[in-house]
Formats: structure tokens, C-alpha cells, sequence
């Protein structure tokens, strides 16, 4: 679902994070400052008074504790105060992306994605994806939807994954990147990811491009659009549970379901 970017002072959209229950977002974009929202990404009002243009962001899950890299070579700043006040933890460099953990203990640049306790890691490398189970020290690969990917997000046991095609769709996925699904429709300019721990919200931001816009889109996970097959996988939380309708030819199709599901 596209939300309002009205509040928004551009389009032009580079990142955006959220704490766990996706009430409270945070966005940087094309614009000067950090921009957050209360309600879902309904209405946005700028954070503080951190000036100059910001390239990816980060929260913890409670929302309180943020993190973002400059557009250009800068510091990476952090703020435990929601956004009202900031301070350096880096030196000076150039920062393509940053992520960090649900506490907000710990940091990750180098386009790596993280949800969780910062065990489990994705990160995007020349276009597809790795995952490492064991904080970073070993990584292995796995099927990416495309091969010119510009943005991933990751539940906290990376099962769950969204991620973006430079000029392309947008995929999700429900077993460790064995399957993917596309859930939009237009081609766009992907430019940042991001998801909750449980893989049950993920949103994500657009670049605007020529006469394609830019913005923020966000949703909740739904039915996905190949559920009905010989060959999809549906997993799910502990305590899930589904109820399948055998339709022929070797198809079933769910007819009703409790708790947060996944299909591929």
C-alpha cells in the first residue's frame, strides 16, 4: 500500500525504518533532516534539528534509538532520544548503508540487513544475496529474485526477506530466498528496505526518477499472489495454522488461517 508523502517535503525517498509494531517511521531522503512519523507514515514532521541530506536510516524496535549515514562523506550519528538530539560514532567516511539491531547495541554498514539480535545477517553483494547464521563470521548464498537488487530486508531468522530491483519490482519472500514472489506491479527505483523482527510489516522507499515518483510504500503481510500451487511454501510462527482446500489438478488453496503466515 502507497502511503501519503504530503508531509513530505520531496518525493525523492532514500530510506526508511520503523519500530517494531511499524507505528513510528522514520525517512531521509532528498531533503534536509530526519523526517518521523507517528501514525504509520500518515503524517510526517521533521525530527530535531539535525541539518544536511541523509542516505539510509536505522531504529531499534522501540523506535527510540536511530542511526543514519550522510548522502556524502561524512559521520554516522546516532540518536537514543527518538531524533531530538545526536551525536557521532564513526569517524568520517563514506557510507553506502546502515542497519542495527533491535536494541539498538550495535551498528551495521556495507549494505547489511538486520532485524534481529545481529546473529542472523543479510547483506546485498554484486547484486544478490548472502546470509550469515552466525553474526558475520561465515557467509553462504542464496537465490536473489533479480540480479541487479538495490535493497533487502530481513526478519530476525532471515527466513522472511523483501527486497528491491534497481528500475524493477519489489519480491518477498518466505523461505530463505528459495522462492520469490513479486508483490508490486510497476517498475521503480528502489532505494531502501526495511522490516520488522517477526516479518510481519516491511515497508520501503522509492528514488523518484525522471517522470516515475518516489515515495514510501508499507504493508503488513497478506495473502501472496502465488499462493494457490503445486509447489509454494507457506510457514508461518509458532501456534500458526492454516486450513487448505484441495481444488484439483494438484492445487490447494487456503480457506482460512490463524496467526502470521508467509507463502511462496
Amino acid at each position: 500500500v502507497a502511503l501519503p508523502i504530503t508531509t513530505l517535503p520531496s518525493d525523492d525517498c532514500y530510506g526508511v525504518a520503523a519500530s517494531a509494531d511499524g507505528t513510528r517511521m522514520y525517512a531521509v531522503g532528498n531533503f534536509t533532516g530526519i523526517y518521523a512519523s507517528s501514525d504509520s507514515g500518515h503524517t510526517w514532521s521533521q525530527a530535531g534539528s539535525l541539518a544536511g541530506s541523509w542516505h539510509s536510516i536505522a531504529c531499534s524496535a522501540n523506535g527510540r534509538i536511530i542511526f543514519v549515514v550522510p548522502s556524502s562523506v561524512g559521520t554516522i550519528r546516532k540518536s537514543t532520544d527518538g531524533g531530538l538530539t545526536w551525536s557521532a560514532v564513526s569517524g568520517s567516511g563514506t557510507w553506502n548503508s546502515v542497519a542495527c539491531t533491535a536494541d539498538g547495541s550495535n551498528f551495521f554498514t556495507n549494505n547489511i540487513a538486520c532485524s534481529g539480535n545481529g546473529t542472523y545477517l543479510a547483506k546485498l553483494v554484486g547484486g544478490g544475496i548472502s546470509v550469515s547464521t552466525n553474526a558475520g563470521s561465515s557467509w553462504f548464498s542464496i537465490n536473489p529474485p533479480s540480479a541487479s537488487l538495490s535493497c533487502v530486508a530481513v526478519s530476525s531468522d532471515c527466513t522472511r526477506l523483501v527486497a528491491g530491483v534497481t528500475g524493477g519490482l519489489f519480491y518477498a519472500s518466505a523461505n530463505l530466498g528459495a522462492t520469490w514472489t513479486p508483490i508490486t506491479t510497476t517498475n521503480q527505483f528502489w532505494s531502501g528496505a526495511w522490516m520488522s523482527a517477526d516479518g510481519s510489516k516491511f515497508a520501503a522507499t522509492v528514488n523518484h526518477n525522471g517522470s516515475i515518483n518516489g515515495g514510501i510504500y508499507y504493508s503488513s503481510t497478506s495473502a501472496q499472489p502465488n499462493t494457490i500451487s503445486t509447489n509454494s511454501t507457506i510457514c508461518g510462527s509458532q501456534g500458526s495454522a492454516v486450513e487448505l482446500q484441495y481444488i484439483g489438478n494438484g492445487k490447494f488453496m487456503p480457506v482460512s488461517s490463524a496467526g502470521l503466515l508467509w507463502a511462496n
